[in-house]
């Protein structure tokens, strides 16, 4: 079960998504790109830790677990694509077949 602690971190994170989409728009990126746009968030989250700066290394993993959202998005958007590609191409493909052998 979800207490409301957890439940405040989420909308934290939903806030921060909702900046990131404010200010950069819908991103869509290879996975490649996500990777070093994670690892970069994460770097800062290290280095706020090296510093000892509880405040900066908070707000660095919100930021963090937000980018990650925004992956899994552009993933799931990328995924729903090719599916519907996918259906597109079969249903053409049935019906090419279907008006060959008529």
């Amino acid at each position: 079960m979800t207490d409301s602690k957890t439940m405040f971190i989420l909308e934290e994170v939903l806030a921060e998504r909702m900046k990131q989409d404010e200010k950069w728009g819908e991103q869509n990126h290879p996975p490649f790109k996500w990777v070093t746009i994670l690892g970069e968030e994460f770097g800062e989250v290290s280095k706020a830790a090296l510093e000892n700066d509880p405040h900066n290394y908070r707000e660095e993993l919100i930021q963090v677990a937000a980018v990650a959202i925004a992956a899994i998005e552009n993933f799931d958007r990328v995924m729903e694509l090719s599916l519907q590609q996918a259906k597109k191409i079969n249903t053409e493909y049935d019906s090419d077949t279907l008006d060959n052998n008529m």
